[in-house]
C-alpha cells in the first residue's frame, strides 16, 4: 500500500520524525482538520503491520515525554510510475492484433462469404432447438 512504502511514509523514531509524501501537504484538507500535528494519528489509521506498530510506539513515547512528532515532507518522486511504462509501438500492436484475430477467426480468405452468427450447438456439433439447450452449449460460426 501507499503508506507502507518508505518512499511515501518513513519513520525516524530516534528523532521522533514522521517523514511523509508531499502529497499529504498538497491535499492537507483531505487528511487533517486543523494542523499538521494531527498527521501521526491520521496516518496511523492508514497503516498496517510493523510500520503501524512503530508509529504507535512513537506516538505513545512522544505523549509520555510531552514532545511533538516533527512532520517532514518528502519530495514527490514523479518517476515512480514511469518505471513500468512501455513505449507505445503501433506496428507491434497491429501485428499482434492481426495474429490474434487470425488465430480466432482464421485468415480473411478462408472466411470469405461466411458470416458469424449465433447458432448454438452441443459439444457433439448438433444444433439445439428452442429452450432445451444442454449446459455444454458452445457457439459456432453460422453459414
Amino acid at each position: 500500500s501507499f503508506c507502507e512504502s518508505d518512499l511515501n511514509i518513513h519513520l525516524q523514531t530516534d528523532k521522533k520524525e514522521l517523514r511523509i509524501s508531499k502529497i499529504f501537504a498538497w491535499y492537507k484538507q483531505d487528511f487533517v482538520q486543523q494542523s499538521s500535528k494531527e498527521y501521526p494519528s491520521v496516518i496511523l489509521q492508514l497503516m498496517i503491520g510493523m510500520k503501524k506498530h512503530s508509529l504507535e510506539r512513537m506516538i505513545d513515547d512522544a505523549e509520555r515525554e510531552s514532545q511533538q512528532i516533527k512532520i517532514v515532507y518528502l519530495p514527490y518522486d514523479w518517476s515512480t510510475g514511469a518505471k513500468q511504462i512501455e513505449t507505445f509501438n503501433a506496428n507491434a500492436l497491429k501485428t499482434k492484433e492481426r495474429s490474434v484475430l487470425k488465430s480466432v477467426f482464421g485468415s480473411p480468405k478462408s472466411n470469405k462469404g461466411k458470416r458469424f452468427g449465433s447458432t448454438p450447438t452441443t459439444t457433439s456439433g448438433q444444433r439445439t432447438g428452442g429452450n432445451g439447450s444442454p449446459p455444454s452449449t458452445t457457439w459456432t460460426r453460422g453459414h
